[in-house]
């Protein structure tokens, strides 16, 4: 399993502008190393820029690519589950039928509803966890640049993990996939406007045949 320690990079689906999310057609990729942002640009293309922060400088490259093919190497390195955050920290922390945390409540159920859409309404209130899905991967084309990480909130995208992590341990090892934002058309009624919205997606496309020098 891959961890966070190791990780050269993010990818981001959003930003924020003016203090408010906006979601991206293509992939925003963010690195505190040099070396890591040329190699970024060189295959994904795009622009890049640099910040100072308070702990040093950072890289964003705002590419050009939707559709990124990536490696994972072990089902546990895409994983989901659901947090509530309070002031303090994390107040609920489940799977959507026990909790996971704290260590003494391990195994409890958490009492969330069992249907998706009460889920949502639930945590839309306050009341309730929203998905928190991880992926850790490197680049198919760059392997050797190291390992990124993707994070998402996103309901659509946390659904469909028990089935990609399925398909991951069925290739045992190495799995050469698909990371996508992905632009989603529907009609919230019968012959009503058409309205869009952007979702992350990885797709398992087979075993990644090469070998990985670590």
């Amino acid at each position: 399993m891959l961890t966070r320690h190791q990780v050269v990079g993010a990818f981001r689906s959003g930003r924020l502008v003016d203090s408010r999310p906006e979601s991206l057609p293509t992939w925003r990729v963010t690195t505190a190393h040099r070396h890591i942002a040329t190699g970024v640009g060189i295959i994904l293309g795009g622009t890049t820029t640099e910040t100072s922060a308070g702990d040093g400088r950072r890289m964003e490259i705002l590419t050009t690519t939707r559709r990124v093919p990536i490696i994972v190497e072990s089902p546990d390195d895409v994983a989901s589950d659901k947090k509530q955050w309070g002031h303090n920290g994390i107040i609920h922390h489940c799977d959507g039928v026990h909790f996971l945390s704290p260590a003494d409540r391990r195994g409890e159920l958490c009492g969330c509803p069992k249907d998706p859409t009460d889920q949502r309404i639930q945590a839309k209130s306050g009341l309730g966890p929203h998905p928190s899905t991880t992926a850790f991967f490197r680049l198919a084309d760059r392997h050797e640049l190291g390992i990124f990480k993707f994070h998402s909130t996103s309901w659509s995208f946390a659904e469909t993990i028990p089935e990609t992590r399925k398909e991951l341990a069925g290739l045992h090892r190495n799995a050469l996939c698909a990371l996508s934002i992905d632009t989603v058309e529907f009609s919230p009624t019968d012959g009503g406007i058409r309205m869009r919205y952007r979702k992350p997606d990885i797709r398992v496309l087979g075993p990644w045949k090469e070998r990985i020098n670590r």
